[in-house]
């Protein structure tokens, strides 16, 4: 038996400290243009499987340690499930992504065929223990491949008997090409033996020598937030696509850079208290093309930070996010844990050191059989919010993906509003790439005019005679029942709210308060303030 990697680890971590969770589900399909024979899948599903180690792994506590360890091949028969409607194979989905895996000593997988009128798709639920996103693709890849052989030879192509070049050669493409995770585990054990792995640590442990601070997409939370999530998904505009993409040709940038950098600028401006701002990005975390053509976990998150100051250019700040991001992708193999745990016993941090996760996706994988991948949202998100912007499947259009916890975001109508803020800064940063960060608006101009000319036109005729508490109380006395105040997912009552400003005046008067004493109040935005 071997021990975790790194990214296993943290994996590991993350569904036992969330174990009546299915947060560390991927659950996404691959989806063909065409029907495809079950038959041909089946066959092509266990060839893979019997290629890929990692598919094979299962796990094992030993002595409080878990341990990973791999199993010899068998051929398996998957579900092959037949849907009428979208809605039908939607409720499926749901139904299977809440199953959870024990972890110990079982299959890390479920795969099933699912048959539509018009095509074919592979819906996919795996433990991200043995697979990354990166490996879906490998699995469509290599199915796809597989399946055209099968369709041009026959059924009986492998047992064939055929004295022509050709048809030995194709042949051989019937055998497995194995791939052996294990080779990955030895590797990563070798680095962490090795001068690079010095390297590394230094690199990081002088980036945050002075204790980083956090800046958060919302500030106006609970003190304990949950990882119950939403998804909220979108295609940009097509016209708006080609803007960035031309833009990102002139300057000389990628999309990527564009995207982090709006990013960058928009939790600046909510954290202008801060020093440097700091976010999540994926880390593909595979070495040469073997480990590229290799299913499992390999994927590692790493953070990077970067100054914000108003004062800095558009221009200068694509500069200052390219060269920190490219510091952190230099030194990615280094574990993320090893950094919370530097964190921790210099500057007392715990738990993430960002608030936001960045994943930009834009290999397309070319097959002969057309396929494209769907994810699903397995409920759960370890960080308030995750970005994932795709750009994999060529249609000229980029797709907007955002993970967020509802305990932070109880209304999606906050994600949609935060993503038509992130358009409105990535327009004025291509509009004026020489205009200085102070001068880019985060507040698009139907937000800018909701704000300023309808929620401030407040104007009621009242009573002048009376003061504002005095007003509320006659209206308390009226209507006790009806609601007056609404604050998140609370909501409070003119009697409630009467009553405890009643108990907060007596309070004052005790500590000898007179009339005409000035009482100073510190507060963040909430309840409280009203009364």
């Amino acid at each position: 038996m071997n021990q975790l990697t790194s990214a296993q680890k943290n994996i590991w971590n993350l569904q036992k400290f969330y174990e009546n969770t299915t947060i560390s589900t991927i659950c996404g399909a691959i989806v063909y243009e065409k029907i495809i024979s079950s038959e041909m899948l089946q066959r092509a599903l266990n060839l893979f499987i019997q290629e890929q180690e990692s598919l094979r792994l299962q796990f094992r506590i030993v002595n409080g340690e878990p341990y990973q360890y791999v199993v010899p091949y068998e051929e398996e028969l998957f579900p092959v499930v037949s849907f009428s409607t979208e809605q039908e194979y939607l409720e499926f989905v749901n139904m299977e992504k809440s199953r959870k895996f024990t972890l110990v000593d079982e299959k890390m997988y479920r795969f099933f065929i699912c048959q539509f009128f018009d095509h074919t798709a592979l819906l996919l639920l795996v433990n991200h223990l043995i697979m990354d996103a990166w490996s879906v693709g490998i699995l469509g890849s290599r199915v796809a491949e597989l399946v055209c052989m099968y369709e041009t030879a026959g059924k009986e192509y492998e047992i064939a008997i055929s004295g022509k070049d050709e048809m030995k050669e194709n042949q051989k493409a019937y055998q497995p090409q194995i791939c052996s995770y294990m080779e990955h585990v030895e590797r990563e054990k070798v680095y962490k033996e090795s001068g690079y792995y010095q390297k590394d640590q230094e690199y990081w442990r002088e980036l945050y020598a002075v204790k980083p601070q956090i800046a958060y997409i919302k500030s106006e939370r609970e003190a304990n937030t949950g990882v119950n999530a939403k998804r909220f998904d979108v295609f940009m505009e097509k016209d708006f696509s080609k803007e960035i993409l031309k833009f990102c040709r002139v300057e000389q940038i990628t999309p990527a850079l564009l995207f982090e950098t709006a990013l960058c600028i928009y939790l600046g401006k909510l954290n202008l208290e801060n020093r440097a701002v700091s976010i999540g990005m994926m880390a593909l975390n595979r070495i040469g093309n073997k480990e590229k053509k290799m299913a499992g976990m390999f994927v590692s998150t790493i953070p990077f930070s970067v100054s914000y100051e108003e004062q800095m250019t558009v221009r200068e700040m694509f500069d200052l996010v390219m060269k920190s991001q490219g510091g952190s992708f230099r030194h990615q193999q280094y574990p993320y844990e090893e950094i919370q745990r530097y964190l921790k016993d210099r500057h007392q941090m715990s738990g993430n050191l960002y608030d936001v996760l960045f994943s930009y996706q834009n290999i397309r994988i070319e097959s002969k059989l057309p396929f494209y991948t769907e994810w699903y949202s397995n409920g759960y998100s370890e960080v308030a919010l995750a970005l994932h912007v795709d750009d994999r499947d060529g249609n000229g259009m980029f797709h907007i993906t955002m993970d967020y916890q509802t305990d932070i975001f109880p209304h999606e109508e906050e994600i949609k509003l935060l993503y038509k803020r992130m358009i409105c800064i990535m327009r004025q940063m291509m509009e004026f790439p020489e205009e200085k960060l102070e001068r880019i608006s985060i507040i698009p101009r139907k937000e800018y005019y909701r704000l300023v000319e309808v929620f401030n036109d407040t104007h009621m005729d009242y009573n002048k005679d009376m003061c504002v508490h005095e007003l509320f109380s006659n209206q308390a006395r009226r209507t006790p029942e009806r609601i007056a105040l609404v604050f998140r997912q609370n909501q409070y009552t003119y009697r409630q709210i009467d009553e405890m400003s009643n108990t907060l005046a007596h309070v004052l008067c005790d500590t000898g308060l007179d009339k005409g004493s000035i009482v100073p109040v510190v507060a963040v935005r909430g309840w409280q303030v009203v009364v």
